[in-house]
Parts: structure tokens; C-alpha cells; sequence
């Protein structure tokens, strides 16, 4: 079975040509009288005021009106369709920077008591990828942006909240800025 754009059973070859190429190209604000010129141009002829008596003929006789518009409207599944795919494989992108934030962030965080003369992340910039990775994750679905108290924090604050929520807990503390952070000894990417 044919699609409807394609050529028709019995239509002749010139006339599928100029509805294919003159006619079906020109998208949704198509006319026969634009086709019609383009074909003269194409002939190195002057475009016209009307179209061939012809040209009306082969346009109503194999329908390129309705096939045309089939065409358009496979276009426009084809475009939804890609859209969609590319639509979930971003989301798909940032969920997972939205975890490996929250989880460095989260590492970060958990090992706040433990002294480090060298940190490669100080509490500030732990807090932000904690913020950043949230945000993140939550515009991808489509949630508020609003984020948790941890996270408007202080250092000092931020320490001072980590000793006395998590501190001998290894990290693993039930309190609602726990959700994301991972101890130290997770291996979660």
C-alpha cells in the first residue's frame, strides 16, 4: 500500500513529479498557483498571473490538496515524535547530573567533621552543587524550584547543622537534608 503523497496508482510521472516537487515542497501555506509558478521559473519562463487549465486538472483529479496535507501531517508526527525522544534523552541527561551533583555534594557534606587540611571542595561550593543538583532535578520534573533550609546556609551554619544532625550517625541521619547525600564509602555515580 502506498502513502497518500506517494505517487498514485495510474497518475502519470510528469504530473507526480510537479505535484512532488512544486507543489507537496512548498509546506502548509501551499498554493497551485505558486507551484505553478515555480515550474514556469524553473522553465525560464515568466510567472504568471493564474495557472494552466492543466494544472487544475491534475490538482483536482489526484487530489494533491488532501495528499499534500497527509504529508504535512506525517511530517508534523515524524518532528513530534523526534522532539519526544529528544525531550526524554535530555531529561534522562539531567536527572543524571542532577544526582552526581547531589551525591558529590552529599560526600562532601557527610565528611564536613572530618578534618582535611586539603579539600578539594570547601562547604560553600558543596552547598551549591547541593542546590544546583536539586534545582536541576526538579525543574526536569517539572516541580517548584523551591529548595531545602540547608542550602541558604553559612559555613559555619552548615557545619554547626551537620554535628548536630548527623554527627556519630555516619552520615546517615533521618532529618529531610539527608534526602541525596550519600556517606562517604558509597560508590553511587
Amino acid at each position: 500500500m502506498t502513502d497518500a503523497w506517494d505517487r498514485q496508482h495510474g497518475e502519470p510521472a510528469m504530473w507526480f513529479g510537479r505535484f512532488d516537487r512544486f507543489y507537496r515542497a512548498q509546506g502548509p501555506e501551499r498554493t497551485l498557483l505558486a507551484a505553478y509558478n515555480a515550474w514556469r521559473i524553473e522553465s525560464h519562463r515568466k510567472p504568471s498571473t493564474g495557472y494552466h487549465i492543466g494544472w487544475a486538472a491534475a490538482y483536482d483529479k489526484w487530489r494533491w490538496k488532501a495528499r499534500a496535507e497527509a504529508w504535512d501531517e506525517h511530517e508534523r508526527q515524524r518532528r513530534l515524535k523526534i522532539e519526544a525522544e529528544e525531550l526524554e534523552e535530555m531529561y534522562r541527561r539531567h536527572m543524571r547530573l542532577a544526582t552526581a551533583m547531589q551525591t558529590v555534594a552529599g560526600r562532601r557534606i557527610a565528611s564536613l567533621s572530618e578534618p582535611k587540611e586539603n579539600a578539594l571542595m570547601s562547604p560553600s561550593d558543596a552547598r551549591q552543587y547541593a542546590k544546583d543538583g536539586i534545582e536541576i532535578e526538579r525543574t526536569t520534573k517539572g516541580l517548584p524550584r523551591e529548595i531545602v533550609q540547608i542550602l541558604g546556609m553559612t559555613d559555619d551554619e552548615l557545619l554547626a547543622y551537620y554535628r548536630k544532625h548527623y554527627a556519630g550517625e555516619a552520615g546517615t541521619g533521618d532529618g529531610d537534608s539527608a534526602e541525596g547525600a550519600a556517606a562517604p564509602e558509597d560508590d553511587e555515580a
